[in-house]
């Protein structure tokens, strides 16, 4: 089976689209993962890896969160 990234593509069939969330909780998850952006841009990993990981228990699918803290993770 195919791996995309920590899923496997049979997770990626049954994970929500974006249409199946509030308005308010992409709002919410987009405005955790501007503050994570911010955090990162002035080197405080730790920190956004947690604003990233709130985004993304919102919002399982946002691949944007997904990949920033992916990236932070493998800068520590």
């Amino acid at each position: 089976m195919a791996y995309f990234g920590f899923f496997k593509a049979e997770f990626l069939k049954r994970v929500s689209s974006p249409s199946e969330f509030s308005a308010e909780t992409l709002q919410t998850a987009q405005t955790l993962f501007q503050e994570g952006v911010a955090l990162e841009d002035k080197g405080e990993l730790k920190q956004a890896i947690q604003k990233y990981d709130a985004a993304i228990s919102l919002v399982p699918i946002f691949w944007q969160a997904l990949d920033n803290r992916s990236l932070c993770l493998a800068r520590l």
